[in-house]
């Protein structure tokens, strides 16, 4: 299996320009949270099943990127659950809309700004990817080793 220092090497291919930086350090948050909500709101163990099966490539990828995914995970379940238990609005539609302008927010990114295609176009599990490079961003920023 190819190291997650080469994953991120391959990764940063797409993601030169401070400007996509940045965004996908807003954006791709927002993302991972309409994506959860949409699969809570079609069935709770759906969004339980996704992350723990995403669980398993991260370790397998770096146990100790790993683990500051499952305190990431923790906090975009805690997010998903406000917004399902505390808003009007329906969970469907407040994820759906998230969901839709973090893709729109990446889109900016990467066509109009960094004016390369998102790896994932290449190899599917770079989607997976993307929140995991955000965790390596912090580690690196805090001087944690991963």
């Amino acid at each position: 299996m190819i190291s997650v220092h080469e994953k991120f090497r391959e990764y940063a291919t797409a993601h030169s320009n401070p400007v996509n930086k940045k965004i996908h350090y807003v954006f791709v948050p927002i993302i991972i949270i309409g994506l959860i909500g949409l699969l809570t709101a079609a069935h709770p163990n759906a969004a339980l099943i996704f992350a723990a099966l995403a669980m398993v490539y991260y370790f397998m990828l770096s146990i100790r990127l790993a683990l500051g995914m499952a305190a990431f995970a923790a906090i975009i379940f805690g997010i998903v659950y406000y917004l399902q238990n505390h808003m009007a609005t329906p969970l469907w539609i407040i994820s759906a809309t998230l969901f839709v302008i973090g893709w729109f927010a990446q889109y900016v990114g990467h066509g109009l700004i960094e004016k390369k295609k998102p790896n994932f176009f290449t190899d599917i599990r770079f989607l997976l990817l993307g929140p995991l490079w955000l965790i390596a961003e912090f580690y690196k920023r805090t001087g944690i080793r991963y």
